[in-house]
């Protein structure tokens, strides 16, 4: 009996030994090939980048710099048209052959979220940098980026530029007018000598200066605009313009939650009575298409403002950057020069942003390198931004004075506001209440009521 149990003991730890060599072997397999596809500096990682706008010579120098330092890492660049771009990058993302780089508008981020993935945590820390990711990315990228790329305390998103509206003027209209001003009135005793000294940085200063740009025939009928504000279906930006009003008039676009427009409530001022900014803000912007109101400068009825501008009957156009380079294609000729866009007297500087922005898809298999990618070329952009002739998205040193650059200075003062997933929906709300005061004759609270309705039903939308 005991020759027995002996040999039951003998042959139990026999199998005992078995498992253990079996279990070291698997677990000396893991470890190998968890090394080799994650610490193994020969393999090399293929990213592909989609991007829409620029071509890949816009990133040559970018590309080429990064490979000098990464020579394990490849880039595939890959340009795609606009007219389809999102619904490819969707259908390619589900069936696995998506971008490991996407770039995409800034809007786009509350709608995309769950196909994209954020910075690795602590991805920034080193042993001479404890800062955390957000910290980097707010001390790094300029307000409006941290605003819109920081969520739940995650970083989604890096851009290489911010475009920010601006104010575009017609040079010759505008020293015909400033010289017929003086000659009219130099002799008046009341002369108001600020009047055309430099373009307006103040809307009260624009709206002082435009009945000298504005021309009208025997009927009212406007032969030359001031400038193209006041309606929606002729101007491209008029849902944006709009916005930067409202923003500048201090309006609380949406509730704390991003589920419910608060554009048409009133605030109580210094003697609790209620003020209604994003009302005012309407109600000034519709002014310029009215023939009632003494701000008429434009009209729904004339042809597209960009046209007009090109064609000498606008003054004065709110555009992007990118607007540049289109006058240059369409009218090399034009003399016309880029101003800051006009703000409130007395309020903090505040301009709208539009641009798109890179982020890393759940279809990358290898998103630590990829943020270093992403990392790289957006604090690295100099290159890009000297080929495409944008303006930065790092945040400005307050240390420099200002640089008297538009748009780069612009950047740093820029804001938008989260319109949910469905940011196309919310252009189209707000254009339509521009048309229902314009157009429908609303009264402004009325028409933007019924804007907030509409839009609180858009930012609750799945």
């Amino acid at each position: 009996m005991t020759n027995k149990l002996v040999a039951v003991g003998i042959a139990l730890f026999a199998l005992m030994i078995v498992i253990v060599i079996i279990f070291y072997a698997m677990s000396k397999g893991n470890s190998t090939s968890t090394t080799k596809t994650t610490t193994n500096k020969n393999d090399k990682i293929t990213l592909t980048v989609w991007r829409t706008f620029d071509e890949d010579v816009s990133f040559k120098q970018l590309l080429e710099n990064f490979a000098i330092d990464n020579p394990n890492i490849v880039i595939n660049y890959v340009k795609k048209d606009l007219a389809d771009y999102e619904v490819q990058a969707i259908n390619s993302l589900a069936a696995g052959t998506g971008p490991d780089i996407w770039s995409i508008n800034n809007q786009w981020i509350p709608r995309h979220i769950d196909k994209i993935v954020p910075m690795p945590e602590d991805f920034i820390k080193t042993k001479k940098d404890s800062r955390s990711n957000t910290d980097f990315y707010k001390q790094t990228y300029a307000k409006v980026a941290q605003n819109d790329s920081i969520i739940d305390n995650k970083v989604y998103a890096m851009p290489m530029y911010v475009d920010t509206l601006a104010l575009y003027v017609n040079t010759q209209l505008w020293d015909e007018a400033r010289n017929n001003y003086r000659k009219q009135f130099y002799s008046d005793p009341n002369f108001d000598d600020s009047l055309f000294r430099r373009y307006p940085s103040t809307w009260e200063e624009l709206l002082k200066e435009l009945p000298y740009l504005t021309k009208k025939d025997s009927a009212g009928n406007i032969t030359q605009s001031g400038i193209a504000m006041g309606a929606s279906t002729n101007i491209d930006n008029s849902a944006d313009i709009l916005s930067l009003l409202m923003l500048q008039n201090s309006t609380k676009m949406t509730d704390d939650t991003r589920q419910s427009a608060r554009f048409n409530n009133f605030v109580p001022d210094a003697s609790n009575k209620p003020v209604y900014p994003g009302t005012n803000a309407l109600d000034f912007y519709t002014s310029f298409a009215l023939k009632s109101k003494s701000n008429y400068s434009w009209s729904s009825s004339m042809p597209n403002a960009y046209q007009s501008f090109i064609n000498g009957k606008v003054a004065m156009l709110v555009g992007y950057q990118h607007v540049v380079q289109s006058l240059k294609q369409d009218a090399p000729t034009l003399m016309y020069e880029v101003s800051y866009m006009p703000q409130v007297k007395g309020g903090e500087t505040t301009n709208f942003a539009n641009y798109w922005t890179e982020t890393v898809t759940n279809n990358c298999k290898n998103p630590s390198e990829a943020w270093k990618f992403l990392q790289y070329i957006t604090m690295r952009p100099n290159s890009y931004l000297s080929s495409t002739r944008r303006s930065s998205a790092l945040l400005g040193d307050p240390t420099i004075p200002i640089s008297y650059d538009v748009f780069p200075d612009q950047v740093q003062t820029a804001l938008t506001w989260n319109m949910g997933k469905y940011p196309d929906d919310m252009n189209k709300i707000f254009r339509d209440m521009i048309t229902n005061v314009v157009a429908n004759n609303q009264p402004p609270q009325q028409a933007i009521d019924s804007a907030a309705a509409l839009a609180t039903d858009a930012l609750q939308k799945d």
